[in-house]
């Protein structure tokens, strides 16, 4: 059952108007793959004197990465949450590295996995593709409490904290 919030209005967002959900916080429908694309939402973002976006809940090979391809025609900071947006791998860092201008932000969080009992380095792999896409790793958070492997894991190994980690990367010079 829906909770007490705001209802979607969905005359006012087909016809291209925002709807405001709470303080600072705004939906609005998106005909094509970008949010940019025959929309409000650049001149929104430049009467709120935003400069900076953070691109999630999209599947990055369509609507991602259309929106950040139309984010940076704009000169917008893009931050990139990958593990928010599906379809983000090895082929979706290395066009973000063609991208993304020198120096421009991806931020990626990340679980590590466990593959028949064994940890799977997810981070340092990740880390590895994106210094191949022209990234520098910055910064590096590892969360104070991991999370546990998959219920299959468990049952077959026990139960194991995996480290799961914040990283920044930024787009080389040149």
């Amino acid at each position: 059952q829906p909770g007490e919030g705001p209802r979607l209005d969905a005359d006012a967002l087909l016809s291209g108007r925002f709807q405001e959900l709470g303080a600072r916080e705004w939906t609005f429908y998106k005909p094509r793959w970008g949010a940019f694309h025959e929309t409000e939402l650049e001149a929104r973002l430049a009467a709120l004197d935003v400069s900076t976006l953070v691109i999630c809940g999209f599947n990055f090979p369509t609507s991602g990465l259309a929106t950040v391809y139309e984010a940076g025609a704009r000169d917008f900071r893009v931050v990139l949450v990958a593990d928010a947006v599906t379809g983000a791998r090895e082929e979706s860092l290395a066009e973000l590295g063609r991208i993304v201008r020198p120096s421009g932000v991806v931020v990626m969080v990340n679980d590590n996995v466990q593959y028949h009992g064994e940890e799977v380095p997810v981070d340092f792999i990740l880390g590895d593709f994106a210094e191949q896409s022209g990234f520098d790793c910055t910064n590096i958070w590892v969360l104070p409490t991991g999370k546990g492997n998959s219920s299959q894991q468990m049952a077959r190994f026990g139960r194991r904290e995996l480290r799961k980690c914040v990283y920044k990367w930024v787009r080389r010079d040149g």
